[in-house]
């Protein structure tokens, strides 16, 4: 790695450190993950994302006012989180308090308490923060797509709001020790850590507080369930503003393949930016909505994908919005993209690589995505020969191979 100072090392069994010494002084990024995501729910599909809450409520060393007034004197911020996957952690403070941010991490993995009077007020504001987010029509619109394109049980699959906030009123402190009990642990956790570091310093750290999280084995198992359908969800929601489309399909392609890249720089080339094809059209030229964009997601572990296209509208144009959505589509499909067009989107997909390898913050994202992704340090240096090497038949190629017209699953939400 001659161009990135960057190590990866398991500096205790079961955890990897990747640290990166970026141009960025005096302040240093820790991102983490360990595999305790919402694939891992058994009876209750609200207890990993509780778990993840409750981890800054106490523990046996702090309480929970001990634990923020640290923070908050050491000027570290910490949040813990969960997604499909992975709890994950991130950390940023001044380079002089280091020891203390992660010695905070490991304390808050290995001993929370799980105090239920602090579970009563967690509960209580994460029912809020989902009543709250149900009126959204994005947000609507997203699971209902997901629930159309995914059986129930696939990792992608997502629960209707009303059923989310049930099983979150229905957590008790005994289903978050057994999920702490069965998944938080060493094994397979990351610590990225990137900005002004020091390596040492680190390995110290990790040695003596790390260890006291216990070893557990809990391998993300790639589902690939999904076939293509065609469906359409609407959710009603009455006097809105405005109305959400999702429009897309299941895909099943291996990270990182050729295939992949191809299909990326496609959907890139419909939707990826402010100069994809889909703001172009349906907003700068028709003026029909603030807001359009295509992606491509869920392929992380190995899982069945998906891609898809969003658009928000006005209820009024929402048909004229939809087809617009769907005229760029089908256009993408017929004739697919120029080589003219290849050239530019390869440099902007790898310019916004190196931009985010730029700070602290991305870099540490960057580094964990790789650990996550099963890919060495390398490929810092390589993703953009990789990108660059994409040729414009694998691209159309892949358009073909991976995008059905006749087959889509349509969800929106709205008046």
């Amino acid at each position: 790695m001659a161009k990135y100072d960057v190590k990866s090392e398991e500096a205790i069994p079961g955890v990897r450190v990747l640290t990166a010494k970026t141009g960025v002084r005096n302040v240093v990024t820790i991102e983490g993950s360990l595999p305790a995501g919402e694939r891992f729910a058994e009876s209750n599909v609200a207890v990993p994302f509780m778990t993840a809450a409750m981890l800054t409520e106490g523990s046996k060393k702090y309480s929970k006012e001990e634990i923020h007034a640290k923070l908050e004197q050491a000027g570290i911020t910490l949040s813990f989180e969960v997604d499909e996957n992975y709890l994950r952690f991130r950390a940023r403070c001044m380079k002089g308090y280091l020891g203390e941010a992660l010695e905070m991490i490991a304390e808050l993995l290995a001993a929370p308490t799980f105090k239920s009077s602090e579970l009563g007020i967690i509960v209580k504001n994460r029912v809020g923060a989902l009543m709250a987010e149900k009126e959204s029509t994005r947000a609507q619109a997203e699971r209902a797509f997901l629930r159309e394109t995914f059986s129930k049980g696939h990792p992608h699959y997502a629960p209707t709001f009303d059923e989310e906030i049930t099983a979150t009123s229905q957590v008790t402190t005994g289903h978050l020790k057994k999920f702490h009990k069965n998944f938080v642990g060493r094994g397979a956790l990351t610590l990225a850590i990137a900005g002004d570091i020091d390596r040492a310093l680190i390995n110290r750290v990790v040695e003596s507080d790390f260890k006291r999280l216990k070893v557990l084995v809990n391998p993300l198992v790639p589902e690939q369930s999904a076939s293509l359908k065609k469906a359409k969800a609407k959710v009603r929601m009455p006097d809105k503003a405005s109305s959400d489309i999702y429009i897309g399909q299941a895909v099943t392609v291996a990270r990182h393949s050729p295939e992949f890249y191809a299909l990326s720089v496609a959907l890139f080339a419909l939707g990826g930016d402010f100069l994809g094809r889909l703001m172009m059209n349906v907003r700068d030229k028709k003026g029909l909505t603030y807001g359009t964009y295509s992606r491509l997601r869920g392929l992380s572990i190995g899982d069945d994908g998906y891609w898809f296209m969003w658009g928000t509208f006005a209820p009024s144009l929402l048909s004229k919005g939809e087809r617009a959505m769907m005229e760029e589509l089908n256009r993408l499909y017929k004739k697919g993209i120029s080589r003219a067009e290849l050239k530019e989107k390869q440099e902007t997909i790898t310019g916004q690589f190196v931009v985010e390898l730029a700070d602290s913050r991305g870099f540490a994202r960057s580094l964990l995505a790789l650990a996550e992704g099963g890919l060495d340090l390398e490929y810092l240096n390589e993703y953009p020969k990789i990108i660059k090497s994409v040729k414009l038949a694998d691209v159309n190629k892949a358009i073909k191979t991976f995008i059905d017209p006749t087959e889509l699953v349509n969800a929106r939400a709205g008046s």
